[in-house]
């Protein structure tokens, strides 16, 4: 019989309940909060199959109107380098982030790739478990996993957000076409507040033209980055290349329907 560590029950349990942090109370979907309960990026998972995961959300904030649209990741990937020499299989990687505004975490469950030269094929991503404040000059990074290879000072590298950290509605944002969709929120949200976004299961959005499903063998359904809304490829308004978001559940002979099953985020 397999016996499992405490740590890889917590583990096991955080996948499923989300990784709340030390001393915060539960907070529930459908919930909003003005103060974070749980690490950027958490996910819930539901008995009824439904899948969450913890999101800030923007300047734009969720009005009632929007609750059932795909809402867009605004973050964006930096380029900073390595401070100092770090061994291989260090579990942490200090960084020249000299912004004061990102305090602890700020970079957490955000990716990272870091390189010695640029075309050499050493190229070593990581998933960021932790990150401290900046105290004006440098971060420290702590990774999921180790490194491979030994870092060298100046080494460069490119780090994004958890998609999760800053989620806003489209229609709220500029360009929209060029972000994609990261949650829908199933509720009106505050402008700054943390809540749970859905990413994967039975959904029900708002339909661009409300006609899918009446063309045999259309399944398929995509987002308009415009509204957040859906529609399927023979629909008007449907352009090469957008995000897909899942695929219709119920019969559609009647056509016109919206209730699909959401496949973002697992």
């Amino acid at each position: 019989m397999q016996h499992y560590t405490r740590g890889e029950w917590s583990q096991i349990a955080e996948q499923i309940l989300g990784e709340r942090l030390p001393g915060r109370p539960a907070q529930r979907p459908f919930a909003e909060s003005a103060i974070q309960n749980y690490k950027v990026g958490a996910r819930l998972q539901l008995p009824d199959g439904i899948h969450w995961h913890y999101c800030q959300c923007g300047d734009g904030g969720v009005a009632i109107p929007m609750w059932d649209r795909g809402m867009a990741s605004l973050v964006v990937p930096q380029a900073l380098a390595v401070v100092g020499a770090t061994p291989a299989g260090s579990l942490t990687v200090i960084i020249n982030d000299a912004n004061v505004a990102h305090g602890r975490d700020y970079w957490a469950n955000g990716k990272v790739e870091i390189w010695a030269t640029p075309g050499d094929g050493v190229f070593q991503h990581r998933t960021i478990k932790s990150s401290t404040p900046s105290n004006g000059v440098s971060v420290t990074l702590t990774l999921y996993e180790r490194l491979t290879n030994a870092l060298a000072n100046g080494d460069g590298l490119e780090i994004c957000r958890c998609v999760y950290a800053e989620v806003d509605q489209t229609n709220a944002v500029a360009d929209p076409t060029q972000k994609s969709i990261a949650c829908v929120p199933l509720m009106p949200v505050t402008p700054g507040y943390w809540f749970w976004g859905q990413t994967w299961g039975p959904c029900t959005l708002a339909a661009t033209i409300g006609t899918m499903g009446n063309l045999a063998g259309s399944r398929q359904v995509y987002f308009n980055h415009h509204d957040g809304t859906i529609l399927t490829e023979e629909e008007a308004g449907f352009v090469a290349g957008a995000q897909p978001a899942g695929y219709l559940l119920p019969d559609s002979a009647a056509g016109a329907q919206t209730i699909i099953f959401l496949q973002l985020d697992p």
